[in-house]
């Protein structure tokens, strides 16, 4: 069996950051991250469709530190199928979420600032609210148009603040 390697996202392969000595980065075994998602139905609407109703839904990342630029992600948001009587299939939904870059990336940016080396953005996190509506109009269609607001995309107050617009289409055959 073979063991995967990865590279730090910071250290070089004497342990100092790459940034400054220009080494290699160091090859660490392994890599490890963790998922937790939760959906709970929490209330049944009143039309034919078992599934229409309010749901709350919580999702969490965590990725290795020492190989990942992003270590942590979390979102939490609710969703309504059957948001009226005659779109029984249909749902409309709210989530908020953020995205962390990992500390170690941010202080060898910050390093990096310091001695001179170059002026980039040091990243932290990147925060999401997104609201959507999904129209079924018949079994294997949907169309979902969506709008989100981004905070410091990218993870860095330099970058303006973002509202995007969005359509998802399924097509199932």
């Amino acid at each position: 069996m073979t063991r995967q390697t990865a590279s730090d996202v910071v250290s070089d392969i004497a342990g100092a950051p790459a940034i400054i000595t220009g080494r290699p980065f160091r090859q660490d075994r392994g890599r490890w991250g963790a998922y937790v998602n939760f959906l709970q139905q929490v209330t049944r609407g009143s039309g034919s469709n078992p599934r229409s109703g309010l749901s709350l839904f919580f999702n969490a990342t965590l990725a290795d530190r020492r190989t990942s630029v992003i270590d942590t992600q979390i979102a939490g948001g609710l969703t309504y199928t059957g948001p009226f009587q005659s779109r029984a299939n249909d749902d409309i939904g709210l989530a908020i979420g953020a995205t962390h870059v990992n500390s170690r990336v941010a202080w060898a940016q910050m390093l990096e600032n310091h001695v001179g080396l170059g002026s980039v953005p040091v990243q932290r996190s990147e925060y999401v609210a997104e609201a959507y509506y999904t129209f079924r109009p018949r079994n294997g269609l949907e169309v979902r148009p969506n709008i989100q607001f981004v905070v410091e995309p990218g993870g860095t107050s330099q970058n303006r603040n973002a509202l995007v617009f969005g359509l998802k289409t399924i097509a199932n055959f």
